[in-house]
């Protein structure tokens, strides 16, 4: 076997992996739906994920159909011409972008929107760039950023769920108060929310995945397990998160208590299993990841305290997508036998963010 065949099934295991852990994800989430919030909203659940997978399949075979035929590559018929798309779209990770991103949008999220922000996620951000492994930025972040910039708050719109899954999240409530809360102020929105429990289980409103926070742990465990992904980005982006926020805590006022509203609310841990280890748009070598991963805890921090937008993780992922080549020229020489300058490097790294983060929340407490 040669190393271009051994790569392809390196990444076809991984894939398969990765395809695991979301359907784990995705079942827990629908029964998650039908247990806590009724069969309609289960329902709707199943059909944002079929709508999804739909989508990014239909993206993948259009665009090889068009360009083979505007490449005027031979075929006797239509039905020989579809089925050479077949093996190249199934090649491209159709099913993990559909998953990932089905499961982190809004609950209440019009079916029509997410098809065409599917659609455009796979074309825009993966497929012009030559298709899987060629595509710079992450393709989720930029179906969801896709979403919140042409869409809005246009995509609650379906009539059959009820006012517990499409009425105002929890983020929301923390955005509109600008992440500024007293100690008491933490443990009352955590009473809000049914309590710690509650919140890891993903018993309470916000998107299908996002939500289920137990189900995403575990499945990060079985990605570690299976050496589908690096544990580094995941533990030293929630690791930063919460240090970074236990610092800005105590700056605000807001107690210990403060890094774990944090790590619970929004899609931190979703992002930190799926949207942060994409292989293919971060860096390469482990003290990239590092500072990689530290940066991205601060641009979600940095957004979620001073932006007007709810979340920060899509938003961050692709602010240091674009990072990634001048991390890996820069971290490229630095070999393992040199522990100490990595470490200097990683120290001074979080310094950097954590001062950034406090700084830009002092200004905003100062001047507000």
């Amino acid at each position: 076997m040669g190393a271009g065949q051994k790569t392809k099934s390196r990444n076809a295991i991984m894939q398969n992996n990765v395809l695991k852990a979301l359907s784990f994800v995705a079942l827990w989430s629908i029964a998650n739906r039908f247990i806590v919030f009724g069969p309609a909203v289960g329902i709707h659940v199943i059909l944002i994920l079929v709508t999804a997978v739909v989508s990014s399949l239909t993206a993948h075979t259009s665009f090889y159909l068009f360009f083979d035929w505007l490449d005027k590559k031979p075929f006797e018929t239509f039905k020989e011409r579809f089925a050479a798309t077949i093996p190249r779209t199934l090649g491209g990770a159709p099913l993990v972008t559909a998953l990932i991103l089905g499961l982190a949008v809004q609950p209440g999220i019009a079916l029509y929107v997410l098809f065409v922000a599917v659609f455009f996620a796979e074309v825009i951000g993966k497929l012009l760039y030559g298709g899987y492994g060629q595509n710079i930025f992450n393709p989720v972040a930029v179906g969801l950023i896709f979403i919140a910039l042409a869409f809005g708050g246009t995509t609650i719109s379906t009539w059959y769920l009820p006012e517990a899954v499409t009425g105002a999240t929890p983020l929301r409530y923390l955005n509109e108060a600008n992440w500024i809360l007293t100690p008491d102020g933490v443990w009352d929105f955590i009473a809000y929310q049914g309590g710690l429990l509650n919140m890891f289980a993903g018993l309470v409103r916000g998107s299908f995945g996002e939500t289920a926070r137990f189900a995403l742990l575990l499945a990060l465990g079985y990605l570690i397990y299976k050496k589908a992904l690096d544990w580094v980005l995941p533990l030293f982006y929630l690791g930063s998160i919460f240090m970074i926020a236990l610092l800005q805590g105590l700056v605000v006022g807001a107690g210990f208590m403060y890094p774990v509203v944090h790590l619970l609310t929004g899609g931190v841990i979703f992002g930190a299993v799926f949207l942060i280890t994409d292989p293919v748009t971060t860096p390469i070598n482990r003290q990239g990841k590092m500072i990689f991963a530290i940066f991205m805890a601060m641009f979600t921090l940095l957004i979620r305290f001073n932006s007007s937008h709810m979340e920060g993780v899509a938003f961050s992922v692709l602010l240091m997508n674009m990072f990634v080549p001048l991390i890996d020229t820069k971290t490229a020489n630095v070999t393992t036998s040199q522990p100490q300058k990595k470490i200097q490097s990683i120290m001074v790294v979080f310094g950097i963010a954590a001062v950034v983060v406090l700084g830009f929340t002092f200004l905003m407490n100062t001047f507000a």
